[in-house]
């Protein structure tokens, strides 16, 4: 729920919730599940890693560069907030972080076993080149697509070097 900053594990039998975990800001995306672990990024600038059974945490990631806090529709959050889903590839664990260019975009990747740094690359967008990650990620063998409110923009899951993607613009006149 990002209107109460929390993240809820309801029982599917009996609708009833097994258990909450509530934050300082707003989780944005559903959690990915994986082996046991659900796995997340919240506009205070961190993701976070909880057992799928009880929420206990496991581990805490903060890609902030600072604590800085920016006011925005009323509410506190990170200056780099996590606005993509986490997403679990190969055993890697990839986000971004941030919304500014002048603050700085991030990619990066996570173990997501212990939540330790593997890469972070910073990422400079402009409106030829897209905006600003936002979404769930996608990946291909090679790639990591992250996507935006206007169009993806592909990467190398090795370092995050970015990749050539084009995305043609629609056709108007033939409504496609």
């Amino acid at each position: 729920s990002s209107a109460e900053n929390g993240l809820y594990a309801i029982d599917a039998a009996t609708g009833r919730v097994r258990w909450p975990w509530l934050g300082e800001a707003a989780p944005r995306l559903a959690p990915t599940y994986h082996d046991g672990r659900l796995y997340f990024g919240a506009d205070d600038g961190r993701v976070y890693c909880l057992q799928a059974d009880d929420g206990r945490t496991n581990w805490v990631y903060d890609a902030r560069l600072t604590p800085e806090r920016m006011l925005g529709y009323g509410r506190f959050s990170s200056v780099w907030p996590i606005r993509t889903g986490v997403m679990i590839e190969n055993g890697t664990a990839y986000f971004a972080a941030g919304l500014f260019s002048n603050e700085g975009i991030f990619f990066c990747a996570l173990d997501p076993a212990n939540g330790r740094l593997r890469w972070r690359r910073q990422i400079d967008l402009d409106l030829e080149a897209g905006l600003p990650p936002q979404g769930d990620l996608l990946a291909t063998d090679d790639s990591i697509f992250l996507t935006s409110r206007v169009m993806p923009t592909r990467w190398t899951k090795t370092d995050g070097r970015p990749l050539p993607f084009f995305t043609p613009p629609p056709d108007v006149e033939n409504n496609h």
